[in-house]
């Protein structure tokens, strides 16, 4: 989606926090959304290309994901949805490739390169109309992760929220290598066709 990265950024990402932990440990390297993206006269535009990750506990239940990321949760995450609790932000995504997946099949074929369950997946794919958007991301991390307060505007169901200032990437180092990525990014893309 853009090979430089930017200097400076507020905007977060919320997401399950198993799934940030997937993502941050290397496990996988896509997300799954119903919004966000956009398919028009000048090709597909991710709203935000760039974001951190916004780890949250709100409406992850277990069934919802696969029984083996029990070990992803934090207990810091379960906090989350509480006006006020703290949350770390530690972790980096850049979008590499966006993709509007619009049957059941090809999603299916996703299936061992996320943790969310089946049934999730479907749930998701069916909700307001048919499809869902994959987000192929590499993720950075910081050496230094940043605890933020959450506030009123980052609380509750939403899925931008904006950091109270601007946070530096200019330490990140990525999750996985060039080759590791690389071989992911080509796993992933072998699906789509």
């Amino acid at each position: 989606m853009g090979d430089a990265m930017q200097s400076f950024n507020r905007h977060a990402f919320k997401e399950w926090s198993v799934v940030c932990a997937a993502l941050a440990n290397g496990k996988q390297s896509l997300i799954l959304r119903k919004g966000g993206v956009e398919d028009g006269a000048e090709g597909i535009r991710v709203e935000k290309p760039e974001f951190w990750l916004y780890p949250t506990f709100l409406h992850q239940e277990q069934h919802k994901h696969g029984g083996s990321s029990d070990s992803l949760s934090t207990p810091a995450a379960r906090n989350t949805s509480v006006l006020d609790a703290t949350v770390r932000i530690q972790h980096y995504a850049v979008v590499h490739r966006a993709e509007f997946i619009p049957t059941e099949v090809a999603l299916a074929r996703l299936q061992k390169f996320h943790i969310w369950s089946s049934s999730t997946i479907v749930q998701r794919f069916h909700y307001r109309k048919p499809g869902l958007w994959l987000l192929i991301v590499r993720i950075y991390q910081t050496a230094t992760p940043v605890e933020v307060s959450q506030s009123e505007e980052m609380a509750g169901c939403r899925t931008w929220v904006e950091l109270p200032r601007e946070l530096p990437t200019a330490d990140l180092q990525p999750v996985l290598s060039d080759a590791e990525f690389a071989h992911r990014c080509r796993e992933i893309e072998a699906q789509l066709v």
